[in-house]
């Protein structure tokens, strides 16, 4: 199935009703929850209400280490319920990443956006980096993993008429074809004159050629071999045929 892309009023209309599908930040919360267990994070735990230093959801992405469990990454995840025209400022990034354990990530998601500085922060601590996921990317990313969307087919003239053309071909006896490509060629002597379709790239009439000649009796071949040169001078393409001793 194709997808067509997503244009900016697409985005803004998408994100207008996702945002309004979460009657406060707790929905929001207990939809992230399947968003990440979705993009393949593990251990995903919504926190308490209170107490939770701003953290409102943890979660891990586990690695090849399933003993001493060195390679697993974890996150703590900050939700902002936020209109999709208002953009976060670096306060949020300061305040999760004041709670980020060394060697921990941070994940900052909204469906609101950034402000340009807030998206500097991302590296400022390497220990401690943060991820930002703003409305548009997560429309994006729940769309790219068969989040919460369903598609209602739409057709597409241009895409069919386009098949129409790739597949046209050039009847075995037509020179009348708009798609096909006129050339001089000169078999045995005799110049000729025979179109080509674009596609194909077969010869219009080929086969009256083929029955003049002796070449094709009956509708079977007798055994014929050939020579094809090309004339850049004349731009033509001599062809000699002649039957196999």
């Amino acid at each position: 199935m194709l997808i067509s892309e997503l244009n900016n009023s697409d985005y803004d209309r998408i994100l207008n009703d996702f945002y309004s599908s979460f009657k406060d930040g707790y929905v929001f919360e207990r939809f992230l929850k399947h968003f990440f267990e979705e993009i393949g994070l593990d251990e995903i735990e919504v926190t308490k209400r209170s107490g939770d230093n701003g953290i409102d959801l943890k979660a891990k992405k586990k690695g090849f280490d399933e003993h001493n469990y060195l390679d697993t990454i974890n996150y703590y995840i900050q939700a902002k319920r936020y209109l999709p025209t208002s953009s976060l400022s670096p306060r949020f990034a300061r305040e999760l990443r004041g709670t980020l354990p060394s060697g921990y990530k941070g994940i900052l998601i909204t469906t609101g956006k950034f402000s340009r500085r807030t998206l500097e922060m991302a590296n400022e601590d390497e220990s401690r980096p943060i991820i930002f996921i703003g409305g548009k990317k997560l429309i994006q990313m729940c769309i790219d993993n068969g989040i919460e969307f369903t598609y209602k087919p739409v057709f597409n003239n241009f895409d069919v008429q386009q098949l129409i053309n790739e597949n046209n071909y050039i009847d075995d006896n037509s020179t009348n074809d708009e798609n096909a490509d006129t050339f001089e060629i000169v078999i045995n002597g005799e110049l000729r004159e025979l179109r080509i379709n674009h596609n194909r790239k077969y010869f219009g009439g080929i086969t009256d050629i083929y029955r003049d000649l002796g070449i094709m009796l009956d509708g079977s071949f007798n055994e014929y071999e050939s020579y094809w040169t090309y004339d850049s001078d004349l731009q033509r393409l001599i062809v000699t045929i002649y039957q196999v001793s």
